[in-house]
């Protein structure tokens, strides 16, 4: 188990215990957008075209993780960011790629 010698998270480390841990993740980009859209798409971001930008469109042709689980009958939702900051309404997009509020 992951535990930090200077916090005590009990909450976090019990979900931790029945959960998924990722111990050893890498981030795609040293920025929110671009990385968010990586995650998200499960793409390099070098082929987003616009999606790789901070402040930019995650264009509607990249299938989203978020889209397949909904297809799949899954209720997907977001809270706080989700995706972005970008322009959802120019992605072609109705609400977050990050999953509905």
């Amino acid at each position: 188990m992951l535990r930090s010698p200077c916090f005590k998270t009990p909450n976090i480390d019990k979900i931790a215990e029945h959960g998924v841990k990722f111990t050893q993740a890498y981030c795609a980009a040293p920025s929110c957008t671009p990385a968010r859209a990586g995650m998200l798409t499960g793409q390099d971001i070098w082929r987003l075209e616009e999606g790789a930008n901070l402040h930019g469109i995650l264009p509607k042709k990249f299938p989203l993780y978020t889209d397949l689980l909904q297809e799949s009958g899954y209720f997907v939702a977001s809270q706080g960011k989700g995706w972005g900051p970008g322009n959802i309404k120019d992605s072609g997009r109705e609400y977050n790629p990050g999953g509905k509020r």
